[in-house]
């Protein structure tokens, strides 16, 4: 949906109705309306691609600065992988929406500036993992094969030690989507995101809550898109999980069996 729904949809998110505010949902209007007489069903679909960039584009951010770090550390080791993974563990000793709330104060409150504040908040995540896989990988055969072959450090990183990183990567990137979902919104629900009349789903809950008395749908529908957001996101990474690690392949279906 939010991925083809604004290429179908022929009404604007943007625009405003007074004389239809604040209305329960209809046929008219499939989610109602908001405080200046949006479609809430317009608002939410196109929220939806907002807050799906936001999640790529910061995983993504986190990806392209953790993935290298990690290696890094764990290949050469000693200064460099200590001095590395400190600064890892400090940036990982805070809350991930805390120091995305750090960033984005320093940067400026916008939706770039929101992606780029939780790409560097999920970075150290990234790195951590990868240099877990990558310590168990350093001492493998095939490694010590490829240096005795005068393979260069970089191209050993790249073509053996990030390659057989990626399944960890993969699930989570999965879920870690999911949790940028989440901290977009609470960016803009602080007014630090994506900037009014944005129709993204934290800014639809904060300028929401004033009517949530009198009209709950107005809070209610973006909340529970963020909710089915980040429940598909966390239930992809539980499938992929279980298909790339051969040890949880088949348990979370798995039956007794008939005896």
């Amino acid at each position: 949906m939010a991925l083809f729904g604004p290429l179908v949809l022929d009404q604007d998110p943007t625009l405003t109705d007074l004389g239809a505010r604040l209305q329960s949902p209809s046929t008219a209007h499939w989610f109602g309306t908001d405080e200046l007489g949006r479609d809430l069903f317009a608002r939410v679909v196109h929220g939806g691609r907002i807050s799906l960039s936001i999640g790529l584009v910061s995983v993504s951010l986190g990806l392209l600065v953790g993935v290298p770090l990690g290696v890094i550390a764990a290949y050469y080791g000693g200064w460099t992988d200590k001095i590395l993974m400190r600064v890892v563990d400090i940036m990982l000793s805070f809350p991930t929406i805390l120091l995305a709330i750090v960033v984005v104060t320093v940067l400026g409150p916008s939706l770039y500036n929101a992606m780029v504040a939780i790409g560097i908040a999920q970075m150290p995540v990234y790195a951590r993992i990868v240099r877990g896989v990558a310590l168990s990988l350093r001492e493998q055969e095939f490694i010590q094969a490829a240096r005795a072959l005068g393979a260069s450090d970089a191209r050993i990183v790249v073509r053996h030690l990030i390659p057989n990183c990626l399944p960890p990567l993969i699930v989570q990137s999965s879920l870690l989507t999911g949790a940028a979902i989440i901290s977009a919104a609470y960016l803009g629900f602080l007014g630090l995101g994506a900037q009014p009349p944005s129709p993204e789903w934290g800014t639809m809950l904060s300028k929401g809550r004033l009517y949530l008395r009198s009209s709950p749908h107005v809070v209610l529908i973006p909340g529970a898109a963020i909710v089915l957001s980040v429940l598909s996101f966390n239930l992809l990474g539980d499938g992929l999980r279980e298909a790339l690690d051969p040890r949880l392949r088949g348990t979370l279906f798995r039956g007794r069996g008939v005896r």
